[in-house]
Parts: C-alpha cells; structure tokens; sequence
C-alpha cells in the first residue's frame, strides 16, 4: 500500500552530510525541523558507501516552515548545538504544556586511533577503515522560550547513580504531572546494547531513576551474541501506561556489506502501567525496521514509521487501532522507496492540523549526499 506524495526538501548542502532529523508542530502553521549537519570528511564517507556518524566537525540546526511544511527557507538555517572538542548528533526537538521547546542531542568524542590516550570514556566505535575512534561523552539539553528563535547554551547533563553515558534519538516526553521521560540506550563497541528510560523531576535540570527498558541476554553480552535493543520510542497512553517500540538489531549485514553504524532487525515492542519504572517483555512485532518512530493520532490511532534498510530501501508506516496490542500488517504504508543505499531513513512525523501527515527524514541524492527531505501524505 503506498501513500507517497511529491516529496518536498528541507534541507540540501551538496557540501554536507546531512542526517537524523527531528520535528515539532508549534502552531496550526509552524513547523521545526532539527537535524544534524557534519562536514567533509561524513561527507566523503558517505560518498564511499562507507558512512559514518561520528564526525567532530558536526553540529545541530534548525529549520523553520510556516506554511505547514510546504516550504522551508534555506537561508534561514540556524546552528543551534556546536562544541569545539566534540560532535553531536540525533538531535530530539519536543514541545511541553507551557509552550518551552526542549532539545536533546548526543555528544560524542571522535578522535584519530593514535590519540586513544585523548578519550577517557569506554570506546563506542573503532573505525580502523577511517582511522578513527570514538566514545559518547553524553546528553545535550537546551531550551527555547520563544519558540525556537534563541536558545540557551548546550549543557551535558550526567544521570545520577549512574556510570552510564547514554545515547538517545528520541524526543522528551512530558507526563500528566509534568515530570519528563526520555528513552535512552548504552552503545559500547564490546556489547549489546540495552535501552532504558531516564527521567527528570526539575524540568530537565537533573536526570535519575533510570529503569531497563529492554536487554536480551546477560547485561553485557557480546554485541554478536544477542539482540541490541537500542533505539526506543515511547508513547503515553496515559494513567502510567506507556508502550515502548524498540529496534532491535540482530544483524550487521545489508547486501553483503557489513554495517559499521549499526545493524538492521525487527522492532519490538514493550509496555509499562508504572510509568516506565518496569516493562513487559520485549516481544516482536515481526515488523522489520529500523528504527521506528510512534506518535498518537487526534482519532486514537498510532502511526508508527520507519526505515527499511534492506531492499528496496525505504520509508514505510504502519498503523494501531488498539494502542499497540496489535498492527495492522495487512496494510504496510509505503511513503518512499528505492534509495541507493541502506544508509539513509530515520523518518519522524507529526499530525499537521488539517490531518495530513508531514513525514521527515534523510535520503540520498544522486551524488550520494546525504539531505534532510520530507513527504505529506494521508491515511486512507
């Protein structure tokens, strides 16, 4: 079933690789796009079919539509997340009752092999193909009370009780007291990796009682010998009840090529009744993607999408009427299809006020640059 309308662009440099990108609908009409811009060497590899996303010459920014997503002013981009020693990546852009935007982004440390000496957290990634080394040194908060015109300065927050650097894509969310819930995962070069759910109490100042969302095997399994549960979006079904669709990644090959920056697998899924301090068992949707995004529609629904990284690499959706229980897979939506390569994807999307869908995510030109771009389709 396919559902794809013309695609409109949001973001096109032929100089940079653009990736990971982040919607919220302020108004009837305002839409913003956060994503991540990194430089020429992201640039290179990922011409090389050979990608990576650990790039210190990277930074967050931020884009603007006023007319509901049909068009975006490119000269208007706004860098809003840079540090001079480290890159950032997977921004998540979120809106809260009181109209304050919050943004969250990865920082992470990439340096030549031969400084290992200059990066004092455990390895993320060893890239000798790149000559490259990296390490997560942890989660960016910003916020913006003037809906997204300026932001306060990035700091990297640390999780109480925890020795733990977390990675995340995902956007916070606001529970009925107000308090704040962000899924997050470990990702170290010699293990699985496990998804958990942090929380604040303050606003976002502060971040503690981390809970296991979902882990396969002992703790610390070898990243071969068990299922990564890593990338993790929660939707509130409300009065404690939270479900959670988590990629889970069981291999590292797409087409005989072994994947560097990340695997492929099905999504699972989880549920919580006490507010994410326990979970159900992560159970499978036999649903391949990678990785997947759910919000809840204005009728009840969920949409979940997401990206489909063996061929034909693709943008696709799929749709609940009982809060996840069950999918309809009898009806996969298929929103883009046939890029060149599996590196690409990590749709978001948002229910536009006339209930149309604007769908974001990055796609490949036909030099293999890497562009934030975006399709608004309708559910039939």
């Amino acid at each position: 079933m396919s559902n794809s309308k013309d695609e409109i662009e949001i973001y096109l440099d032929e100089n940079s690789f653009c990736s990971f990108p982040s919607v919220v609908l302020i108004d009837d009409n305002k839409v913003l796009v956060a994503f991540r811009k990194a430089g020429n060497f992201s640039l290179k590899a990922g011409s090389d079919n050979n990608p990576t996303h650990h790039d210190n010459d990277s930074c967050i920014c931020l884009i603007t539509s006023t007319d509901g997503g049909q068009s975006y002013n490119k000269d208007d981009i706004k860098i809003v997340t840079k540090f001079e020693e480290f890159g950032v990546s997977d921004p998540g852009i979120s809106i809260l009752k009181n109209g304050r935007l919050l943004l969250r982004s990865n920082v992470i440390q990439t340096e030549k092999s031969s400084n290992r000496n200059k990066i004092s957290a455990k390895i993320t990634a060893h890239r000798p193909d790149l000559k490259t080394i990296s390490a997560v040194v942890g989660q960016c908060i910003q916020y913006s009370d003037d809906s997204g015109k300026t932001w306060s300065d990035p700091e990297i927050i640390n999780v109480s009780g925890s020795d733990d650097h977390f990675v995340s894509r995902e956007q916070i969310i606001q529970l009925e007291d107000g308090s704040l819930i962000c899924a997050a995962y470990t990702g170290y070069a010699n293990q699985a990796d496990n998804s958990y759910l942090l929380r604040s109490w303050d606003n976002g100042l502060n971040w503690s009682d981390q809970s296991l969302i979902a882990s396969d095997g002992e703790i610390n399994s070898s990243l071969f010998q068990a299922i990564s549960f890593n990338e993790t979006s929660i939707v509130n079904i409300g009065k404690g009840e939270l479900l959670a669709l988590i990629r889970g990644d069981s291999s590292y090959e797409s087409n005989d090529n072994y994947m560097a920056i990340g695997g492929i697998g099905n999504i699972y899924s989880s549920r919580s009744f006490n507010a994410g301090f326990s979970w159900t068992r992560p159970e499978s949707i036999d649903i391949f993607g990678q990785p997947p995004n759910v919000i809840k529609l204005k009728n009840g629904n969920l949409l979940c999408t997401y990206g489909y990284r063996k061929e034909p690499y693709s943008i696709k959706a799929i749709i609940s009427n009982d809060n996840g229980l069950s999918w309809n897979k009898n009806e996969i939506i298929t929103i883009r299809e046939n890029a060149s390569f599996w590196d690409m994807g990590y749709p978001v999307s948002v229910e536009l006020s006339d209930g149309n869908i604007l769908t974001a995510y990055y796609w490949i030109d036909k030099n293999s640059v890497r562009y934030i771009t975006s399709n608004i389709w309708k559910i039939q």
